[in-house]
């Protein structure tokens, strides 16, 4: 199958016009193939239930084959003792793509490893595609598609946006997008790829590398499918998109795991993980808080052209440790914070107050003003010694408030100097972090997380250079 015909696959499971669900109920709402039906049917898209207990009436029917038009998707929310007929009936009924939402296949054993070969080979000959088995599904927020069969007061959906997520845990989707509708950030799809029968996640990679509403890839994966493969489509695609990596079983520990959990073998040394990432521009997170900070951040920001780095705080305790993390940052960054020029200091001591610092790190004191922020970010964006500003926005100090957000936010967007914002504090943080994102501005609440982000921003600066001046290798 060539890749214009994988797309059409891929565009069928993203964004079919007709969708059949296997394993609706006539009497349990509460069953996972009822939410799935629910929440489809509220979409614009022909849905049918396929149970073999149902009337043809009121969109049920026995069984596919009464279905009367053609079905772009089919959903199997059965059984996996059931699953391997309704493939064979999907198949013979010209279905385009399969979920197979079902676990119990090459996870559990001999007998689970044994039904997804039948599978295979019943897929081999065909046009038909399968997603799965042991997968949440997909949701596409610019198609209106939620195959999910966890409520929506339990996993609440994001907006549509920039960011996709493949995974192949479809847990790990939860706490991502509760993050994005918390953050006011969109998604363009989720596809959890669970045991990876058929579709993995080289050709969603592909996919999403091409696709107009994705700006940033997120990778969840415990095994490579294809390492290789996944290296050549990752190098063309990170000169145009970011692409964030959490790879799990690094352990062996956690390689045990791995094969409980998806069936699947963590073969993968984390030595070279890391080893192809940093040839391929793909940035590694390391656990689920980083995989979305990593993804919010290069949708939310630009990168960070060079190394140097200013610091502005109201309090000097905040300021010495975020230069003690910069101090102690990746040897490979080589992040620093040189002195200002004697022209900036003396345009600085002209706006702050007299017991303030006006040089690198910058301390404000507890008696800062809005104004003062306003004029301190304005006058380092003349300072050719800094590629990018740190600012704590500390909203225990008296004297800010609103007007501190609308400044930062007004230099974040328009000036010439990448902006990474720590909010610190968790009553008061959070409030005015959740100002911060409305505004388009990511804000940490913690100074480790500020420096992973503008670590991250110097890391995507730094890959872009090096990945162009190699591009034509």
């Amino acid at each position: 199958m060539n890749g214009s015909e994988r797309g059409k696959n891929i565009d069928k499971l993203l964004d079919p016009d007709s969708v059949a669900i296997f394993g609706v109920s006539l009497s349990q709402e509460e069953k996972m193939g009822n939410i799935i039906y629910n929440n489809l049917k509220a979409s614009h898209r022909d849905v049918y239930a396929i149970n073999p207990k149902a009337e043809r009436e009121d969109g049920f029917y026995p069984s596919i084959e009464e279905v009367p038009n053609k079905i772009d998707l089919a959903i199997l929310s059965i059984p996996s003792k059931y699953a391997v007929d309704a493939v064979k009936d999907c198949v013979e009924f010209g279905v385009g793509v399969i979920i197979l939402v079902s676990g119990g296949f090459g996870e559990t054993g001999e007998e689970g490893k044994r039904m997804e070969e039948e599978i295979k080979e019943i897929l081999k000959d065909s046009q038909t595609r399968l997603l799965g088995p042991n997968t949440m599904g997909v949701l596409s927020p610019p198609a209106d598609l939620d195959t999910f069969f966890l409520p929506e007061d339990r996993v609440e959906r994001p907006d549509e946006g920039g960011i996709a997520f493949i995974s192949q845990s479809g847990f790990m989707a939860t706490p991502f997008m509760e993050t994005l509708c918390t953050h006011h950030t969109g998604l363009s799809a989720f596809v959890g790829i669970g045991n990876r029968l058929d579709i993995d996640e080289v050709e969603l990679l592909e996919y999403f590398a091409q696709d107009k509403e994705t700006e940033v890839i997120a990778l969840y994966l415990e095994s490579l499918s294809n390492g290789r493969e996944l290296y050549k489509i990752a190098k063309r695609t990170t000169l145009e998109k970011p692409i964030i990596l959490l790879k799990s079983g690094r352990s062996d520990i956690g390689r045990k795991a791995t094969q409980s959990h998806t069936g699947s073998l963590a073969s993968t040394s984390d030595r070279v993980v890391k080893g192809v990432s940093k040839q391929a521009g793909i940035i590694n997170a390391y656990d689920e808080r980083e995989l979305t900070d990593f993804s919010e951040v290069l949708k939310m920001n630009r990168p960070i052209k060079g190394e140097n780095i200013a610091v502005i705080s109201s309090a000097g305790g905040t300021g010495v440790i975020a230069s003690d993390y910069i101090e102690d940052s990746d040897p490979g960054l080589g992040l620093n914070m040189p002195s200002f020029s004697k022209d900036i200091k003396e345009r600085l001591d002209e706006v702050i107050l007299p017991i303030a610092s006006s040089d690198n790190p910058v301390d404000l004191t507890a008696n800062v003003t809005d104004e003062m922020v306003d004029d301190v970010l304005k006058i380092l964006q003349d300072e050719d010694k800094i590629d990018a500003i740190f600012l704590y926005a500390l909203f225990q100090s008296p004297y800010v408030g609103e007007k501190m957000v609308e400044y930062v936010s007004k230099w974040y967007h328009e000036g010439s100097k990448p902006v990474i914002v720590a909010c610190i504090g968790d009553k008061t943080g959070d409030k005015w972090r959740n100002k911060f994102y409305k505004k388009g501005v990511p804000a940490y609440p913690s100074t480790k997380r500020a420096i992973d982000c503008l670590e991250v921003l110097v890391n995507r600066g730094r890959n872009l250079s090096i990945l162009g001046e190699n591009s034509d290798d």
